[in-house]
């Protein structure tokens, strides 16, 4: 499939789609489809239409057409591949060896996937969503921080809003890297 990443997004066209493209979103504990069939897994993959309103509001934000979001239930039935120099992913029941990459175990809780982590010295357990194109934490993780920037960030259900945004030291399964993190609307907290 060819890779597409708009405004921190990860979007796919899945082979034979006819051009449309699917949201990739872990953090969905659904699939959300328009009606269309398309090859995935192995198998014609077609899924309910029932939340297509979060598809709406995210054509709206991202400016393309989207067909498809592939959730959850569709990702923990195999493996996705992420080839950002050639552009392409791959999603696959086979199992991925890849020299060099560290195999990070995940939870599923409540239909979401959660990974252990340490973040600004604190072990937590966080949400593995590729939706979200602004990492999230608690106001207690940055109270005594300054933000490096405002940004603007979007959720279908209540649209655009702001936040200060942190650098915060992250660690997963012995790999260090920095995060850039917001604070959630309360009505999303």
């Amino acid at each position: 499939m060819k890779l597409h990443v708009i405004d921190r997004h990860l979007l796919v066209e899945p082979e034979g789609g006819g051009g449309r493209m699917a949201l990739v979103d872990t953090g969905a504990p659904f699939d959300i489809g328009r009606g269309r069939g398309v090859e995935l897994l192995g198998a014609t993959w077609c899924p309910a239409s029932d939340h297509a309103a979060a598809l709406d509001a995210g054509e709206a934000h991202l400016g393309v057409a989207l067909e498809w979001l592939i959730g959850w239930p569709t990702l923990s039935r195999g493996r996705l591949w992420l080839d950002w120099s050639s552009g392409r992913a791959q999603l696959t029941a086979a199992a991925l060896t890849l020299p060099g990459a560290t195999r990070v175990p995940l939870v599923l809780q409540s239909k979401v996937p959660r990974v252990d982590a340490v973040v600004a010295g604190r072990a937590v357990r966080m949400v593995l969503d590729t939706g979200a194109p602004l990492s999230y934490v608690p106001p207690a993780a940055v109270a005594r921080l300054t933000p490096v920037r405002q940004e603007r960030d979007f959720h279908p259900s209540i649209g655009s809003f702001d936040t200060g945004v942190w650098c915060l030291p992250t660690s997963v399964a012995g790999r260090a890297f920095e995060i850039e993190a917001g604070l959630l609307p309360p009505a999303l907290a």
